[in-house]
């Protein structure tokens, strides 16, 4: 059975959740970046040479970093994209809300026309009689 297909309130509904959600996401990694840049702030200042990390390590939170910069930057176009969405979405619904109103006079208009025709049609089908 086929899916009803959404309604422009429901996908813009929904844009604006996946929306919030990656904003959610990205605060969320941010703060998860920063947080371990304060731990690795304080392993750097409670190392006992004082010297830098090993290249292990130091290459790991360079990987670390790296890779949630990626994220980070993935999450913003994500987000960018998802914005625009919402825009388009909006437009839409501005146009069809003002081609509802269009179809909705022309539909009054007929049914005036068609009352009018109707009363004339009587009026003739009187004067045959």
């Amino acid at each position: 059975m086929p899916l009803a297909p959404l309604t422009p309130e429901i996908r813009l509904r929904k844009l604006v959740d996946e929306r919030e959600n990656l904003i959610e996401q990205v605060k969320r990694l941010k703060g998860q970046l920063e947080q371990k840049k304060q731990t690795n702030g304080i392993e750097d200042a409670s190392s006992p040479e004082g010297d830098v990390l090993e290249n292990g390590t130091d290459s790991n939170i360079m990987d670390v970093q790296r890779d949630a910069n990626r994220q980070i930057n993935d999450l913003r176009f994500k987000l960018v994209k998802s914005e625009q969405e919402v825009t388009a979405h909006g437009q839409n619904v501005t146009r069809l809300e003002g081609q509802v109103t269009r179809y909705k006079a022309a539909s009054e208009n007929a049914e005036k026309v068609e009352d009018e025709l109707k009363a004339e049609k009587r009026k003739l089908q009187r004067e045959v009689q």
